[in-house]
């Protein structure tokens, strides 16, 4: 009765996706499959225990940074050795990116959690997350595509699979105090719009001039000069 009521569940909380979609979705999937459900899900899927059993996985690949390792498949159902080796992975801080979707998914992920849940453990996940964001955030603006990796073309400046640009809209969206952020204090929406505001200026001073006239923004920027990065300019030279 109880795997019975389980699947209804399961099947009640994924309704607004085709069957082709939810078949075997606890398997392990592409990372895609996950950044392309997670903002589908409806409200009353969050009232669910599905919908927490995937946020345990989710607070489970949260690193000590507050951030969260790229190309994750979040539904899939751990075994013992798999969730041994994401606890052990917990630590390993370089792997924190906002890159492939990265790490502002799963915020929202969170905070759509705990507005219908009130459990505070989400919530902390969420505010965890958000002071990732602004700690990675350079002084001119910027943000790199992992924090805090000391070297690479992992420090540069960001723009290219709009990385820095989903950071930009969610924290838009927290500072104007719209769902699934409502829950945030004032000093957090301060924060996010200052941080905002720092980020628009970085993308403007980016923008490349040839000839005298403002053109066009590369796929990634110097995090110290601003100019084309390094490995960018390489590739356009071969």
């Amino acid at each position: 009765m109880k795997k019975i009521t389980f699947v209804f569940l399961t099947f009640f909380a994924l309704s607004q996706l085709s069957a082709q979609e939810t078949e075997n979705y606890t398997q392990q999937k592409n990372y895609k499959e996950w950044v392309r459900i997670a903002p589908k899900f409806e409200d009353s899927f969050f009232q669910t225990k599905e919908a927490r059993r995937i946020g345990d996985n989710v607070l489970l690949y949260q690193q000590t940074t507050g951030g969260w390792p790229k190309n994750i498949y979040m539904p899939a159902e751990l075994d013992k050795k798999a969730y041994a080796a994401v606890l052990k992975d917990q630590k390993n801080v370089n792997e924190s990116t906002i890159d492939n979707n990265a790490t502002t998914t799963e915020i929202q992920y969170l905070a759509r959690l705990f507005q219908a849940t009130q459990d505070n453990k989400y919530k902390e996940a969420v505010l965890k997350g958000i002071q990732y964001l602004l700690d990675a955030q350079y002084p001119n603006g910027g943000w790199p595509q992992f924090y805090p990796r000391p070297t690479g073309y992992y420090i540069q400046i960001t723009y290219n699979d709009n990385a820095m640009v989903r950071v930009l809209n969610q924290l838009r969206e927290i500072y104007e105090n719209k769902a699934p952020y409502t829950f945030l204090s004032d000093k957090i929406r301060e924060q996010a719009r200052t941080s905002f505001d720092k980020g628009i200026e970085c993308i403007l001073n980016t923008q490349v001039r040839q000839n005298g006239k403002l053109t066009v923004w590369c796929a990634q920027h110097d995090r110290e000069t601003l100019d084309l990065a390094r490995r960018v300019l390489m590739n356009c030279l071969h």
